[in-house]
């Protein structure tokens, strides 16, 4: 019988694997963007450094926040507004706390 430490360390493993496969897979099989619809997409330049290195959303919904190569990090506020800085991260960030 196999103990209880390895069955709860083995089923979220065995699930987590099924997810990311299951998720994995549907997305692999998307298509290519057709021309029609990458003509419709439109570039945001950045100034001053390069990204985005990644994207989040808030609890809220609100975003996408970005982090960039030079620590800022910045927060869409719509197409009129552009990003904005909303944080950054500082070489002294450890003396701070």
């Amino acid at each position: 019988m196999p103990s209880k430490k390895l069955l709860s360390t083995a089923i979220p493993l065995l699930l987590s694997t099924l997810a990311i496969f299951i998720f994995s897979s549907e997305t692999s099989n998307s298509e290519p963007l057709s021309n029609a619809k990458a003509r419709k997409l439109e570039e945001v330049p950045i100034e001053g450094a390069f990204g985005p290195e990644s994207f989040a959303f808030d609890s809220l919904g609100e975003g996408p926040y970005t982090s960039l190569s030079d620590g800022r990090i910045i927060k869409w506020q719509g197409s009129k507004k552009g990003w904005t800085d909303f944080a950054a991260a500082s070489a002294d960030r450890y003396a701070c706390v």
